[in-house]
Parts: C-alpha cells; sequence; structure tokens
C-alpha cells in the first residue's frame, strides 16, 4: 500500500510543473488527489487493522484455510513468471531495458505544452470615453476606429 501510495504520488508531481492555463486548472486537481491518496494511506495504516483486530476475531469466514480458486489460479501464474523470468533473466532484462529506452525516448519527443495555445483569431477592442459622451460622438469615435483598425488590416495585408 505505502509503495502503491508513493508510485502515484510520483505519478502526479510532473503536474506541478505545468505553467499557465494548464497549470491553474490541474495543479489544484492535483494537490487534492494527492492529499486524499496520502489520508487513504494513513486510515489504512491506523484504522482498518483496529477495526479488523475488533471486528474479525468473531467472523466465521476466518475458520476456513482452504484458499479460492482465484488465489491458487494467480499464485500459479506468480510462480510461472518468477520462474520465467529467474530461468532467462538476460533477454527479459533486455526487453526492459528497450522498453525504458523507448518510453524516455518518446517522453523527450512531446510538446511542453499540456493545452495547445489559444489562438481565436479575434480582438476585443475597447474605447474609453468620458461620462456623458452622447450617442453620436460615441459613434463618431466606433466609426473611426473600425476605420483605423480596417486600415492597419489593408496595410499589413499588401506586405
Amino acid at each position: 500500500i505505502v509503495f502503491s501510495t508513493m508510485l502515484v504520488v510520483l505519478v502526479f508531481l510532473p503536474l506541478f510543473a505545468l505553467g499557465g492555463i494548464e497549470g491553474r486548472l490541474f495543479v489544484p486537481l492535483g494537490v487534492a488527489y494527492i492529499v486524499s491518496i496520502i489520508a487513504s494511506l494513513v486510515v489504512s495504516l491506523t484504522v482498518t487493522p483496529v477495526l479488523a483486530y475488533w471486528l474479525l476475531p468473531r467472523a466465521t469466514f476466518m475458520d476456513h484455510d482452504r484458499e479460492g480458486l482465484l488465489l491458487r489460479v494467480l499464485k500459479a501464474l506468480a510462480g510461472w513468471a518468477i520462474r520465467l523470468s529467474l530461468r532467462f533473466p538476460v533477454p527479459i532484462l533486455a526487453v526492459v531495458a528497450v522498453t525504458v529506452a523507448f518510453s524516455v525516448s518518446a517522453v523527450l519527443q512531446l510538446g511542453r505544452d499540456f493545452l495547445p495555445p489559444f489562438d481565436e483569431g479575434t480582438v476585443q477592442v475597447n474605447v474609453l470615453l468620458p461620462p456623458g459622451t452622447s450617442l453620436d460622438a460615441s459613434n463618431r469615435i466606433a466609426a473611426m476606429v473600425d476605420e483605423q483598425i480596417a486600415q492597419c488590416l489593408r496595410d499589413h495585408r499588401q506586405l
């Protein structure tokens, strides 16, 4: 339980290196998940053994000495895998090394951005006028701003 919790926490650590929008989105979620999984670890190491000590001595299913079918099959598969890995350690380690090298090269090829940059092609222009400006004056100023923007776009396209 401790090692699996450490593994999950290690998997979430790169999340804290994210910047920009994705960092603001996912870092709080990562913190919440890591805190909850560490709290679960604390409960599994403290509360669960105490409850098992109190509640399981009177449980009737603890009297059976026979293992279930699933556990026997899993033990047989694990024994086969261990014997195979002890018989052929070099090829298995070579496959693991190649897989790790491939994974590292794949990670190095990935982009640094979690989310693509947002380029929506729109611009918002705000014009601040003094309070009490008439509607006609506001419309004239808005038309002048539109014309200036259109002129800039025309000049830019000619380049």
